[in-house]
């Protein structure tokens, strides 16, 4: 055992360790204040406006395309309805602004357009089948489709 005179104190730690934990800290602090600036400085931004005739026209003639397509057996009627539903979405997306390309069904039901909402429900089963059919036919979807793009306003 050590003597009383060959006692040691505690050893005191570098500073710099203190300096690296404070500049740690700061660093984080100022990470979250550039994502919070950066989130409410990049908050939806109005994008350009649409021409809705030239754009109901486009697709109105995609609608079209694809119902030649599917019933001249060159296009699958699963592929057509994955088509339609492209269409009808990015027609809803230029024309209004909603991210409808990216919406699912309940965000479209909650955004409040019911009419836009039951024409999708129309085309999942068969998007989503295996077999490729659904309930509806490609005809009875189409119309569906074609008065979506039609009655928009």
């Amino acid at each position: 055992m050590p003597g009383a005179d060959e006692f040691s104190g505690p050893v005191d730690y570098a500073s710099q360790w203190l300096w690296w934990a404070l500049g740690a800290f700061a660093l984080v602090v100022v990470f979250y204040l550039v994502v919070l600036v950066w989130s409410l400085l990049g908050g939806s931004r109005p994008g350009r406006p649409v021409d809705l005739p030239s754009a109901r026209a486009r697709a109105l003639a995609e609608l079209d395309r694809i119902g030649h397509q599917v019933h001249a057996g060159e296009m699958p009627e699963r592929l057509g309805h994955q088509q339609m539903s492209v269409v009808v979405r990015g027609f809803v997306s230029d024309a209004s602004g909603l991210p409808a390309l990216t919406m699912a069904l309940a965000d479209l039901r909650a955004a409040g357009i019911p009419h836009l909402a039951e024409t999708i429900a129309l085309m999942y089963p068969p998007e989503f089948s295996p077999s490729g059919t659904g309930d509806a036919s490609l005809q009875s979807t189409l119309d569906r489709a074609r008065d979506v793009v039609s009655s928009w306003s």
